[in-house]
């Protein structure tokens, strides 16, 4: 698909993934710096939570506000981001 962000859409799979690749048209030369993104669809947050615990994913969003506390003492290494004054956040790797 046509378009002047970093990623373009390469494959979507209604409920199980989309697959954006870098776009080599982007207006920044040099940028992004990866390749490919996979965005994995899970059926609800717990499951989300399972894959990046088992290291199948990399980042969660709307990580409910029960499991961003036990994750940030349980992953003291790994940085956090508020979302802002609510009761989801993201949760981000570094």
């Amino acid at each position: 698909l046509p378009g002047l962000g970093p990623f373009r859409l390469e494959k979507y799979e209604p409920g199980r993934r989309a697959v954006f690749q870098r776009n080599p048209h982007f207006w920044r030369a040099g940028l992004p710096r990866l390749d490919n993104v996979i965005v994995l669809f899970a059926a609800d947050q717990e499951a989300e939570v399972v894959r990046f615990r088992g290291g199948e994913t990399d980042l969660i969003s709307r990580l409910p506000a029960r499991a961003f506390e036990a994750l940030r003492r349980e992953l003291p290494g790994y940085g956090f981001a508020d979302a802002g004054p609510s009761l989801e956040y993201h949760f981000l790797f570094w």
